[in-house]
């Protein structure tokens, strides 16, 4: 049994529709949810949603009960998530789930010093709790979102130009579809078990790339 958590945003929705399209038994999935109302076209298909939240170990224990892969989706809570995903690991461990795919963040640099600060630490710290638990494990080493990129761009971008103040660093953008569907893939397939996986684009993009695309 496969488990999907973060199933009422973007990336988990896909992931879990991405298994039913590449012919999965829906009997075969779960998902966690806060709010199983949100996710009635799921149950409708014949997954069996249950009930869980980060914050609530003990919801966590009873959701992952027979689970034998769950895709971990990172939590969305910056501030209080690295206690979050404690939670969900721990939960994993007790309730004997055999394989954790975690959706991390792709980086070069792991000092206090990461320009990414809090955001970056939760992830660094989850990634090393995977491994110190002792269940297998895949780490997808997620690059950012290309989908993000018009917060980037701004609300008054015609006027005012790309709001974002990037200088020329370059990121290779791919788009949460795709690593979403990299992530239903690794929980269907054999051979993924204690690896880590680098998902990006094969070019560098820079906002200058971006003004040129645009214009």
């Amino acid at each position: 049994m496969i488990l999907v958590t973060g199933v009422t945003g973007n990336f988990g929705k896909a992931a879990a529709h991405f298994l039913l399209q590449k012919g999965m038994n829906p009997n075969q999935i779960s998902v966690l949810v806060r709010d199983p109302k949100k996710v009635s076209g799921l149950k409708e298909k014949g997954i069996d949603v249950r009930i869980g939240d980060y914050n609530d170990y003990s919801s966590l224990l009873k959701a992952f009960r027979g689970i034998d892969k769950l895709l971990f989706v990172s939590g969305n809570d910056i501030l209080n998530r690295q206690q979050q995903h404690l939670n969900v690991i721990k939960a994993a461990k007790e309730a004997g789930v055999k394989h954790i795919i975690y959706t991390s963040f792709s980086r070069n640099n792991e000092t206090a010093t990461n320009p990414l600060g809090i955001v970056a630490t939760a992830h660094i710290e989850t990634d090393k709790a995977i491994k110190a638990s002792g269940i297998p494990y895949t780490i997808l080493l997620n690059t950012l979102y290309a989908d993000a990129l018009p917060m980037f761009f701004g609300e008054k971008l015609l006027e005012t130009g790309i709001f974002l103040p990037a200088g020329n660093g370059k990121v290779p953008y791919a788009t949460r579809q795709d690593m979403a569907e990299v992530a239903a893939t690794a929980l269907m397939t054999d051979g993924h078990e204690n690896k880590q996986y680098s998902l990006s684009n094969t070019e560098n993009y820079s906002m200058q790339d971006a003004d040129s695309i645009l214009s």
